[in-house]
């Protein structure tokens, strides 16, 4: 959940052959909520709303209202549970938001996103992660939640996150021949305890 009380432009760059945004992707809005639980969880940005709208007295003079985007995955696939964000969550990550701060990790929208599922035996969990910087007087805040079917790699396409790493300790391209060390359980592997407290993010 990110919430900017003076409104701002934003982009959404919107991958993947099932999206689902609410708002559209480039509009002026004063708080953007992603969420995981698939549709079902586009219920949690009318709870961001709700919320904003309370703070302003329940004002609703054109100049007062507060556009809510909002933007969601497809988690289910990665864990056992048909738990689904709405409104009241949604309410919820708005007061719990602090100024300056995104986390980052299996938290928020990232809590169920995962990566690897060229073949579930071998997924990982991933998150949500974010870069702040600031452009002379412009700031610019990026946040992602990686929900992929590949994988995670580096700039030189060494795959960080995805295809479990199995007994053998280390990750692989899912275009490899698998081998008898990859064969395990299809239980997903946890990744680090997320960060609190992100990127620095200047006032």
């Amino acid at each position: 959940m990110v919430h900017v009380p003076a409104g701002a432009r934003m982009s959404l760059d919107a991958r993947g052959g099932a999206i689902g945004l609410t708002y559209g992707a480039d509009h002026f809005a004063h708080a953007v909520c992603l969420a995981g639980g698939s549709l079902y969880g586009l219920g949690a940005a009318p709870g961001v709303a709700a919320e904003l709208l309370t703070r302003v007295g329940n004002d609703v003079n054109w100049d007062q209202l507060k556009c809510v985007a909002g933007a969601i995955i497809y988690d289910f696939s990665a864990r056992d549970n048909a738990g689904t964000p709405d409104a009241a969550l949604g309410r919820a990550a708005m007061r719990a938001a602090r100024h300056g701060e995104f986390p980052v990790g299996r938290c928020g929208a990232g809590a169920g996103a995962s990566v690897g599922k060229v073949e579930y035996s071998r997924t990982e969990f991933a998150g949500q992660g974010a870069a702040f910087r600031r452009i002379g007087g412009i700031r610019i805040l990026a946040a992602t939640v990686i929900n992929a079917v590949g994988v995670i790699v580096d700039r030189d396409g060494t795959v960080l996150r995805g295809n479990s790493r199995g007994s053998c300790g280390a990750a692989r391209s899912p275009r490899e021949t698998p081998s008898p060390c990859w064969t395990r359980p299809p239980t997903p592997v946890p990744c680090p305890p997320p960060n609190p407290t992100g990127p620095a993010m200047p006032p």
